[in-house]
């Protein structure tokens, strides 16, 4: 029996997964996600990415001049692009001709009359403009599950791909909306910069050009699915600093350390790039279109700060709120008081249990460290900023509840291989 536990332990402890356990766990987040998508209730905002996904058909065929771009400046400073191209992937494998979408949802008209004006689109609509989501969340959950297993153990890549199946990632990452991408472009753009603190920490100059330039070009296109993607750009730049340069002293040498100064370059210009290239939109008055989108968003904030009053949080209770709307996953109790606030108090152990083993790796010489800096640095500058976000809208948790739930996988697992080895030594 104890030669069966000690086996036990090596193989849930190990770092890495099997072909067919890879395959295996894709099954079952690939038929999770992808099983009765339009039970999902409608949220109107989808259309917004459902309509303007005849972007793509123009992008792909060159045709930069078309009105589409520009016909509706509100769409184009504030609908991001790359949600609207995978949502046409959807449409065109489902044979959903551009003609037959519907009109942008009015948000100033009730339901009825919007149904009316034919802003309502169809079930076959919906489900092919979601599917292209439902996928990319699948595959965006499992690389994060294998980068558990290769990072942590392969009990943490068991527990996250379980986890996964939430019911706040199976609304939110299958909604044809901007989840779905922004969610599958950070964690490559974080696999990309784990990749190239590596690199600069060996001093490969090779290696550290070919992943800043991937770190950038990801950020790039997580900013495209959604501005707050822009923050991964920080996880590669702050990552390779905090390999290069050691001690306090030599920040005011930044400008010697020519590594350094390429990485900067070569992430920041990359990100830049394909922000422009992947949006024509950009094409034409560059910087002024770009500056323009910040504005816009920076004054609809305004007015939403205005308008949906009802939806604030209040900052008296903005820690209870915010302990409500994270820690309700991943482990989800249903109407029961007592076992919901147990579930929600059980949750946030985890996650801090999960956030002390990484820190402490973090800390150390291990060959771990690396990726433990990047998770923490991932953390902080995509997570974090959303707690301070104005608005009580679930959809702005997707950052929290996301990190969330990898440092739970981490706690649980931990917790679980530390009893098995204190097992062993009795």
């Amino acid at each position: 029996m104890q030669n069966f536990f000690e086996k036990s332990r090596c193989f849930l402890s190990s770092k890495s997964l099997k072909l067919i356990e890879t395959l295996f766990l894709a099954v079952i987040l690939v038929l999770g996600f992808t099983r009765d998508i339009g039970s999902v209730e409608f949220f109107p905002d989808e259309s917004f990415w459902i309509v303007s996904s005849v972007r793509l058909d123009k992008f792909l065929a060159g045709d930069f001049e078309s009105p589409i771009w520009t016909d509706d400046l509100i769409v184009a400073f504030e609908v991001r692009p790359v949600p609207s191209y995978f949502a046409r992937i959807g449409q065109l494998l489902g044979g959903i001709s551009a003609d037959s979408l519907p009109i942008y949802w009015p948000w100033n008209v009730p339901e009825s009359e919007n149904i009316a004006m034919g802003a309502m689109p169809t079930g076959e609509e919906i489900w092919w403009s979601r599917f292209p989501m439902a996928v990319l969340s699948a595959f965006t959950l499992l690389i994060t599950a294998i980068l558990l297993a290769r990072s942590h153990s392969r009990l943490a890549a068991y527990i996250f791909t379980v986890i996964s199946l939430n019911g706040y990632f199976m609304v939110n990452l299958r909604r044809a909306m901007s989840e779905a991408s922004i969610l599958f472009f950070t964690v490559l753009a974080m696999y990309a910069s784990y990749k190239l603190v590596t690199a600069a920490r060996n001093g490969d100059m090779s290696k550290s050009i070919q992943w800043s330039l991937a770190a950038g070009l990801l950020s790039g296109l997580a900013g495209q699915s959604k501005l707050t993607g822009l923050a991964c750009e920080g996880i590669a730049i702050i990552g390779a600093m905090s390999v290069l340069i050691k001690t306090p002293a030599q920040l005011f040498s930044m400008l010697k350390q020519r590594l350094l100064l390429v990485i900067v370059f070569l992430v920041s210009i990359s990100t830049l790039a394909i922000f422009i290239a992947s949006y024509p939109f950009f094409y034409k008055d560059t910087v002024g279109r770009i500056w323009e989108t910040f504005h816009v968003r920076s004054q609809i904030v305004e007015y939403q700060l205005h308008t949906y009053t009802d939806t604030l949080i209040p900052s008296n209770s903005r820690l209870t709120i915010l302990f409500q709307r994270i820690m309700d996953y991943p482990m989800h109790s249903g109407s029961n008081h007592a076992v919901n606030v147990a579930t929600h108090w059980g949750n946030l152990l985890a996650v801090i249990l999960g956030m002390y083993h990484v820190i402490k790796r973090a800390r150390g010489d291990t060959s771990e460290r690396d990726a433990c800096v990047i998770l923490l640095l991932g953390t902080l500058l995509c997570a974090t900023p959303m707690l301070f976000n104005p608005f009580d809208w679930e959809r702005y948790y997707l950052y929290p509840i996301f990190f969330s739930c990898i440092f739970f996988a981490i706690g649980i697992s931990q917790q679980i291989l530390n009893f098995s080895t204190r097992e062993k030594t009795i």
